[in-house]
């Protein structure tokens, strides 16, 4: 419909910047990679934290306009008015963009217990020299 407001920008955005992917891809294996591959974890576990504040964050807004969505749906007297469908269609939204956080965090942990585990492997070599 043309009178649905644009939706938001995501602000909690779950992709790594693009100089970090390329600067962690152009790394060589040896003495230069290890704080490059430090840098990329510490990024991760920023971007893992700032992805479950997020996701938190949207975890209550999707409880909050669950309950909005069932006093609206309880409220209806049959005339079902433009305000309350917008208000479940907001939170069909939520709960639709809370389900691709969840999906996206779910990927970020992947990869960073895999770089962790990378980095483990670097260490004990480091160690082991």
């Amino acid at each position: 419909m043309s009178s649905d407001p644009p939706n938001p920008p995501a602000s909690g955005s779950l992709e790594a910047p693009a100089d970090t992917v390329m600067e962690s891809s152009t790394s060589s294996s040896g003495e230069n990679a290890l704080p490059a591959d430090i840098r990329q974890q510490v990024e991760q576990e920023q971007a893992l934290a700032d992805a479950q504040k997020r996701l938190k964050e949207l975890e209550a807004d999707n409880e909050r306009l669950q309950r909005e969505k069932k006093e609206v749906e309880e409220a209806r007297d049959g005339s079902g008015t433009l305000a309350m469908l917008y208000k479940m269609d907001t939170a069909d939204r939520v709960v639709t963009t809370n389900n691709q956080l969840k999906t996206q965090l779910s990927q970020l942990q992947s990869t960073y217990h895999g770089s962790s585990a990378e980095l483990s492997v670097i260490q004990l070599r480091i160690d082991v020299s």
